[in-house]
């Protein structure tokens, strides 16, 4: 029976450390603006505007340090963090713990060129994330157009209905988040800056047209060569 007892004990411990809570800070500084192109495939041509919404999405992993065999950013098509199983999203319902209000695993952006997480206090930038250990982090962002969701940005990369932009970070280092059960608690870890994940580009893709559109295209290019031919 004590032993019994004692294994229940032991599977508690490591079940409630598994589920601890830790901060980062889901926004980037002046130092790593996040950029947009203005042609399909090419490079960096600005700061991504404040005319327009944008989104960013947070993803987290204690054992992955690749997102589909690569480590690097993403801009425009390619292989994005969601479709890798090895990756979680973050989205704690907003709240507060220990002195700290946090914010989900959205941000949107404030500033040209940098986003901040949603929070329902502003002078905060905490983010929980389900780990008090090292974890690899990856931020995904795109135009408000697409939707509001990474599931919609999954739904819209399948049949791009609408042009849009879309960009994903490199893999971060490990980066251990502060602790909000310390005493006093830490501070939310950065996960922008020297070292850790750096600035990346949103890149455009333009949408694919429906068969109709497609298929009037062509009638409309015969009419005019059958009335070139009657001329």
């Amino acid at each position: 029976m004590k032993k019994t007892l004692l294994t229940l004990a032991l599977t508690a411990v490591v079940a409630s450390s598994g589920m601890a809570q830790g901060f980062v800070l889901f926004s980037n500084p002046g130092s790593q603006k996040i950029s947009v192109n203005s042609t399909v495939g090419g490079p960096a041509t600005g700061a991504m505007p404040t005319t327009s919404t944008y989104y960013f999405a947070l993803f987290y992993s204690a054992s992955a340090t690749t997102v589909d065999g690569s480590a690097l950013a993403v801009s425009g098509a390619g292989n994005y963090v969601f479709n890798d199983g090895n990756w979680t999203f973050n989205n704690p319902t907003a709240g507060q713990a220990d002195g700290y209000v946090y914010g989900p695993g959205y941000a949107v952006n404030t500033t040209a060129g940098q986003f901040n997480s949603q929070y329902i206090d502003p002078t905060q930038s905490g983010t929980l994330v389900p780990f008090t250990t090292a974890a690899q982090f990856v931020v995904v962002g795109w135009s408000g157009n697409i939707g509001t969701t990474w599931s919609a940005v999954q739904s819209w990369l399948a049949d791009p209905t609408v042009n849009g932009w879309i960009g994903e970070s490199a893999v971060s280092v490990a980066i251990t988040p502060g602790s909000p059960t310390a005493s006093p608690p830490s501070v939310p870890a950065s996960l922008f800056g020297t070292g850790l994940l750096q600035k990346f580009t949103l890149g455009e893709i333009v949408a694919t047209p429906e068969p109709s559109t497609i298929a009037l295209a062509g009638l409309g290019g015969l009419a005019l060569l059958a009335i070139r031919r009657r001329k």
